[in-house]
């Protein structure tokens, strides 16, 4: 009986100490957590500073792929692909490309 009530309280103790480990294991990812939603805050607040120039990029792209398809109408019927291909032609007549003529 005696090693009985050992034993229980070996595995009582046990317990305890598991959820005790447990419990500072929460504790500390939780810290974490707090840590990276805090840099990824500061992130975001950071970003518009960088996005107005990607997005004056973007912009001056469709405002250029506007054009190329007013300049012929039959050219919004065209698939994707050759839209694509026509475009790319057309940028470099028009000298758009970064690369050599």
């Amino acid at each position: 009986m005696e090693s009985m009530l050992t034993i229980s309280v070996m595995l009582l103790a046990a317990g305890v100490l598991l959820l005790f480990l447990l419990l500072l294991a929460v504790a500390r990812a939780g810290g974490s957590l707090q840590r990276l939603e805090r840099l990824l805050a500061e992130r975001d607040t950071a970003a518009p500073s960088v996005a107005p120039a990607e997005g004056a990029e973007k912009r001056a792209n469709d405002s250029a792929f506007r054009e190329f398809l007013s300049e012929d109408p039959a050219r919004r019927k065209l698939p994707k692909r050759e839209q694509f291909d026509a475009f790319r032609h057309w940028r470099k007549e028009k000298g758009l490309n970064w690369s050599k003529p």
